[in-house]
């Protein structure tokens, strides 16, 4: 029997299931019987299984599926990952599985929105005119990546003897890999997304450096929307005229020290923090570093030298931020946009950073296989322009955020208070 790679797909989630062939012939039997449960043909002459794509979640696909895979999990235990995507799917939900193809951003984005339009009952036709319009020239020019902070992903090779890491080109028996290195920061509610190629080392002088900067001005996000990280508690902000604290569901106390008791329209809320705007843009990049494709690294050279505190950019591209309560996320959810054409008008890499109600957008500085640096908002235009952001509000609605000094300043938030009659 040929090997096999499966891919699973659904609206939450996606897995890569590899089926290797094996000798002994019963195996191989038992593979093909597992493998019948999606098929609609099965040529015996050739030992071909055609599988049909597009499946529906049913009582009938769970039961054979899980009572196959509790049989037989101990010769081939690669199968739980199966057992895991099928658990987390809603009875009666379509997903898909493919058969050893390669698929195309666009093509991956297509089929979630055939996906949402089956399982909530909307105008497929419909549906995918609006993505189109609103993606389509994005996922003409990029390919994406998504990751969510949800969701279990080990990015990286998984065989420490063979592992050098992504940040200071080290391996064993130089630099040990025995932590977690979170791909992204747990402290901001990241749960499953891990990078194997990120040693000890620079995972703890990350951790202590640039990621603290990013995590304090996150800080009143966190404590306003009581989002934990590594911790079971829930987070606060002392500041030093202020503490903020969820307390219940929809309710925020925010305490503010030294105020008469009249209701104040804006305060200056002072923290004990000191933040570099520059180690803000390190720690959003050191995050796409952790997620991207080994193919793509070699171009990132100067960048990680600028990560590492190697050196210092005097000016950076800027960064976008919007308000998104319609896109709120208990988890951090990180995109990458890689550019897939030789268009060097448009940025080599893009990343998406979206926090609680937040959404960052940040071009990835200093590639090689950019011909300008994006420092200039007019740099910019071309992909604002195709990009899915440009669709969804006005560029006005989006502040600009100019990251270039590289001191220390007191972090320091301006609150504005409404009150409602």
């Amino acid at each position: 029997m040929p090997s096999f790679e499966l891919k699973l797909f659904s609206l939450k989630q996606s897995k890569v299931l590899k089926i290797e062939s094996v000798q002994d012939q019963d195996i191989d039997e038992k593979v093909v019987e597992l493998l019948i449960n999606f098929a609609y043909q099965l040529d015996e002459i050739d030992h071909r299984i055609s599988i049909k794509s597009l499946q529906q979640n049913t009582l009938e696909l769970r039961e054979n599926i899980c009572s196959f895979i509790d049989r037989y999990k101990h010769v081939a235990p690669q199968l739980n990952k199966l057992k895991s995507f099928i658990g987390s799917l809603e009875d009666g939900e379509y997903f898909y599985i493919f058969q050893n193809i390669k698929l195309e951003t666009i093509q991956i984005a297509e089929l979630g929105i055939y996906l949402q339009a089956l399982n909530n009952g909307l105008d497929i036709a419909v549906t995918q005119e609006e993505f189109l319009l609103t993606f389509g020239d994005l996922l003409s020019n990029y390919d994406m990546l998504a990751f969510n902070g949800a969701n279990r992903v080990c990015i990286g090779d998984s065989d420490k003897s063979k592992i050098l890491c992504r940040f200071c080109g080290k391996g064993a028996p130089f630099v040990r890999f025995k932590n977690k290195a979170h791909a992204i920061s747990e402290a901001l509610g990241n749960k499953g997304i891990v990078c194997n190629e990120e040693c000890d080392t620079c995972n703890a002088r990350f951790g202590d450096g640039i990621e603290t900067d990013l995590i304090a001005l996150l800080s009143l996000y966190r404590a306003f929307f009581g989002i934990k990280g590594k911790g079971s508690g829930t987070p606060q902000l002392k500041g030093k005229n202020f503490s903020v604290k969820k307390v219940g569901s929809g309710e925020v106390n925010f305490s503010i020290l030294g105020e008469d008791g009249s209701f104040p329209e804006r305060v200056d809320a002072h923290t004990y923090e000191k933040v570099s705007q520059q180690n803000v843009y390190r720690a959003l990049c050191k995050y796409i570093i952790s997620v991207l494709p080994n193919e793509h690294l070699s171009a990132f050279e100067e960048c990680l030298r600028w990560i590492n505190h190697d050196t210092s950019f005097r000016k950076l591209p800027p960064t976008y931020i919007r308000v998104v309560n319609d896109l709120y996320s208990e988890y951090p959810i990180l995109s990458v946009f890689i550019r897939k054409n030789l268009d060097n008008e448009l940025p080599h890499v893009v990343g998406e950073f979206r926090f609680a109600n937040i959404v960052i957008v940040f071009v990835m500085p200093s590639s090689s296989k950019d011909v300008c640096s994006f420092d200039e908002e007019s740099d910019l235009d071309k992909f604002w322009g195709i990009s899915h952001y440009s669709k969804h509000a006005p560029h006005s609605e989006w502040i600009k955020m100019n990251l270039d000094s590289d001191e220390k300043r007191e972090l320091c938030f301006s609150v504005k208070f409404e009150q409602r009659v």
